[in-house]
């Protein structure tokens, strides 16, 4: 859990740690391996950071102020009990910066695609609150040993990583920069939801429903056992054979 990467992305910009993470000196855990971002942009920041893989099952519950990931898991209520009271989870979605030609064209060589609504699950998610959402623009430099390391490490799961690679070098060296190396552009978009009081206990809609009608059963035997007087009777008409006859039966209330 108290592993460094060593990580080829892009670092945060320091305004986007403190967006995310406040003034005050925070226990930042790094869920799962980023494929963009570097983790230790947060212990740069003088936050008390730590990684663990995505067996999240030797984490204590209640243990850290914000919990970190690029991609939401399938179930978030694992990661909504690792926090403490008013912590957050923070998800980080980063991709290349359009705006910039070669950028673009990087993108193609690569295959790179974009989840469009990133933060989808956590918006719906009962165990958190209201989802802020802020975008930093950032600069990472590459030369041709960076860049090389950093599309190893973000195709690392393509079976074309190869292909994609030399292709995207071959664009790198259209540009003749070599060794002197480019300004690779990024923008990451920060999401950040706080966890609800109540996600450690058992939901109201768990709790087993109670039986009404038993309940409205014996209140009814109470009132009536409340009431004063004599209980009402059923009494039979003085003529005893005309009460064998007849199902009439006059109901007399003494009080």
């Amino acid at each position: 859990m108290d592993e460094q990467l060593q990580h080829p992305g892009p670092r945060l910009p320091e305004q986007a740690v403190g967006w995310l993470c406040g003034d005050a000196q925070r226990t930042v855990l790094i869920h799962g391996r980023p494929r963009l971002i570097d983790p230790v942009s947060f212990g740069d920041q003088g936050h008390d950071m730590a990684v663990c893989d995505e067996d999240s099952g030797r984490v204590p519950h209640r243990s850290v102020d914000v919990v970190v990931v690029d991609r939401l898991p399938d179930d978030l209520t694992t990661l909504a009990r690792m926090l403490r009271p008013g912590g957050q989870l923070v998800l980080l979605h980063t991709v290349r910066d359009h705006r910039i030609p070669w950028a673009r064209k990087l993108d193609k060589e690569v295959g790179a695609t974009h989840d469009e609504e990133p933060a989808g699950a956590l918006v719906l998610s009962p165990h958190f609150g209201f989802v802020d959402r802020e975008s930093f623009r950032h600069w990472q430099p590459v030369n041709t040993t960076t860049l090389t390391a950093l599309l190893s490490h973000e195709l690392a799961d393509d079976p074309h990583q190869a292909s994609k690679i030399a292709a995207a070098m071959a664009l790198y060296a259209d540009y003749g920069r070599g060794a002197d190396g480019m300004q690779l552009p990024w923008v990451t978009t920060c999401y950040r939801a706080a966890v609800v009081e109540s996600v450690w206990e058992t939901p109201h809609a768990l709790d087993p429903e109670p039986d009404r009608e038993a309940e409205r059963t014996e209140q009814h035997r109470r009132n009536v056992a409340d009431l004063p007087g004599e209980p009402t009777i059923p009494l039979a008409p003085a003529d005893s054979k005309a009460a064998a006859d007849s199902d009439d039966l006059l109901l007399i209330d003494f009080r």
